[in-house]
């Protein structure tokens, strides 16, 4: 997986690591290649409306991310996936090639309001189909729910909300060399679900975060996109 963004405050720490350090939340671990190509306009969206394309932000004059337009977006990327963006608050970090992996980036959203509000969309591989409970990592200390199953888009899966006492690399077995880097005073949404493929299943990792005291009032507009949310 790439090397992106790290989850600190400056992105909040969405920042790129090797397999040695970990990226904060959203950031992926392996060498970064050449973006993803985005699927054709119009090939997601329900109406004739041209879809805007996922991983082509390009922002200009120092800034790190560009703003979203409301409407359906869409990616061919491993497992391609499409998504609507039904509000003007959201945009896009910025996703120069050396942000991006060969055919698995990393997309990382956040409210323009307060760039702490994240939600990311990370690609594991695809293997061999898992059992359930074997999706989750170790939560010891963090976990501040029970994990529960989902339906996102035609996948399945498990998610829990976290709230960690202290920072820490939170590691998921499912999409190996991939570290995300939590912090104290923010509350989390893990969702990992598996796509089926056959015998085999792509695996999907959204991560929701936010600080504490605004994590009610974001969850409800974050979960709006993650519901959105079409895999294949």
């Amino acid at each position: 997986m790439s090397t992106l963004l790290a989850l600190a405050l400056s992105v909040l720490c969405f920042a790129g690591c090797s397999s040695s350090t970990a990226p904060s939340v959203g950031a992926s671990a392996s060498s970064a290649q050449s973006p993803a190509a985005a699927s054709p306009a119009g090939a997601a969206s329900a109406s004739s409306a041209p879809a805007h394309r996922l991983f082509d932000c390009q922002p200009t004059g120092g800034a790190n991310a560009c703003p979203m337009s409301p409407g359906q977006y869409v990616a061919e990327i491993h497992d391609g996936f499409r998504l609507e963006i039904k509000d003007a608050g959201w945009q896009e970090a910025n996703t120069l090639p050396e942000n991006l992996q060969d055919v698995e980036p990393m997309l990382f959203l956040s409210r323009i309001e307060d760039p702490n509000q994240r939600l990311i969309i990370d690609t594991g591989p695809t293997p061999p189909k898992v059992d359930e409970g074997d999706l989750m990592p170790d939560l010891t200390g963090i976990q501040v729910s029970s994990p529960t199953a989902v339906n996102i888009g035609g996948t399945t899966g498990l998610q829990v909300d976290l709230t960690p006492s202290e920072s820490m690399e939170l590691r998921v077995p499912v999409v190996p060399d991939t570290g995300y880097q939590v912090e104290p005073g923010n509350t989390y949404r893990l969702i990992v679900t598996q796509l089926p493929m056959g015998e085999e299943s792509g695996i999907k990792l959204i991560l929701i975060s936010a600080p504490t005291a605004s994590w009610s009032t974001f969850l409800p507009i974050a979960d709006q996109v993650v519901q959105s949310l079409r895999f294949g």
